[in-house]
């Protein structure tokens, strides 16, 4: 095996990236439901709950799957990544599109986030609206560092095709996002548990 010749892949490209958001949708769908919706139920939301509140053993095995979905769509979409041929060079489109994807998601999930974020940047007054910018900027700083530094630099004179493994690799960096977005509401909510801020429940 030469330099330049890559290990066979397990999985491909597109496989990959339809494989990957396939197992991310539900949960996607529960979370835009439940955050821009909150009066509502899912007519199935009572098999998941002993009381209304506690979950049931349904409702722990669902929310395990949902949630591990995450990280294991993730590492299937990067597979295909560890045999991307060199000939595959993306356009700029790749880079406007994968950021654009990028801002999309953190704009779709931003209403649960901010119910988390308020209660501690409130107090700051008029620079409140500062502090919700910077921590949004820095939850896009990650994946956007992931996709941009894996992204080849340099693209093909006269090439407009889109390469599989980019657009996979764009795949890869909003489900990024989405994981830092779903853990840093988790660990703002802990937070104020922990020093008693009043959005606790």
């Amino acid at each position: 095996m030469t330099n330049s010749e890559k290990p066979p892949s397990f999985i491909s490209s597109n496989s990959a990236a339809v494989l990957s958001v396939t197992l991310c949708l539900p949960l996607l769908f529960l979370y835009v439901s439940a955050a821009y919706d909150p009066v509502s139920e899912p007519s199935f939301a009572h098999l998941l709950t002993v009381d209304g509140f506690r979950p049931s053993l349904l409702g722990y095995i669902v929310m395990l799957g949902m949630l591990l979905s995450l990280p294991v769509a993730f590492v299937i979409n990067l597979l295909p990544m560890f045999t991307k041929a060199s000939s595959e060079q993306p356009t700029p489109a790749h880079t406007i599109i994968g950021m654009s994807i990028l801002v999309l998601v953190l704009i779709t999930m931003r209403q649960g986030i901010l119910y988390e974020l308020r209660p501690f940047v409130n107090p700051l007054g008029l620079v409140s609206i500062l502090g919700q910018i910077l921590f949004f900027l820095l939850l896009l700083v990650l994946p956007a560092a992931f996709l941009l530094n894996r992204l080849p630099r340099i693209a093909k004179a006269g090439t407009v095709k889109f390469q599989p493994t980019s657009i996979n690799l764009i795949i890869g960096a909003a489900i990024f996002q989405v994981i830092l977005m779903l853990l840093s509401a988790f660990m703002l909510e802990a937070t104020a548990c922990s020093i008693g801020v009043p959005n606790c429940d």
